[in-house]
């Protein structure tokens, strides 16, 4: 069976999707034959993996924030297990549209106690070129691409901000984002949401990359370029 995954909000195509097969054998097979291959009719390669599900130790993790581009999987891994012989595992989210990290990770711990420790000593500290931002993690939100829309889309100067703290308001997400450029915004009552149109496309791209992962009000905001608004009749 093949399911994508959609944005519940905009039924828009968030760029992945789910595989499943009868038995492992023939699972592997694809994975090997197709991963890296082009896609037909589409200007990207396939990117196979195996799904990996949350267990019940994944309460135990940390969200980074502020990573640069060139951080991988294990770079994010490394910094931290040289301090935490704990650390599971880590994770650099990737944009499947712009094909690039999108600047933010998590890292699993086995010991709470270390897990305490890193979200006050590692705040402020370096990977790669970056310092990093470090905060709580909850896989059932921060695991989901919210509102992601195709790259492809040159005009497209609208973004989506989520994890949005429940007190933050119009005003405060016009604070936040107005030092990038000239801009509407709308925070979605009730959704934990909101959006940000901007006059000019290249506003719209340096207050993504600046501001996602970035801290407003008491939560951790993720910033992406949404589905343009529809015009108006």
């Amino acid at each position: 069976t093949a399911v994508i995954t959609r944005n519940k909000e905009t039924k828009q195509s968030e760029g992945f999707g789910y595989l499943t097969f009868s038995d492992h054998a023939t699972a592997d097979q694809i994975l090997q034959s197709y991963n890296g291959q082009k896609m037909p009719n589409a200007d990207r390669d396939f990117s196979l993996s195996w799904v990996q599900y949350a267990g019940p130790d994944d309460d135990c993790a940390i969200y980074v924030g502020g990573l640069g581009f060139d951080v991988t999987d294990f770079m994010l891994h490394h910094v931290f297990k040289n301090r935490y012989p704990s650390v599971k595992r880590a994770k650099v989210i990737w944009d499947f549209f712009a094909r690039r990290s999108k600047g933010y990770g998590f890292v699993v711990f086995g010991d709470v106690n270390e897990r305490t420790q890193a979200m006050t000593e590692m705040n402020g500290a370096y990977c790669s070129s970056r310092p990093m931002r470090i905060g709580p993690a909850t896989f059932k939100s921060d695991f989901r691409t919210q509102g992601t829309y195709s790259d492809s889309n040159q005009n497209n100067s609208r973004l989506f901000v989520g994890q949005l703290d429940s007190c933050v308001t119009d005003e405060d997400l016009d604070k936040a984002f107005s030092p990038y450029g000239e801009l509407t915004v709308k925070v979605i009552e009730g959704k934990n949401c909101g959006f940000v149109t901007y006059s000019s496309r290249a506003s719209a791209v340096e207050a993504m990359t600046i501001l996602n992962g970035s801290q407003l009000g008491d939560n951790i905001i993720t910033v992406n370029l949404a589905r343009p608004a529809p015009k108006k009749q």
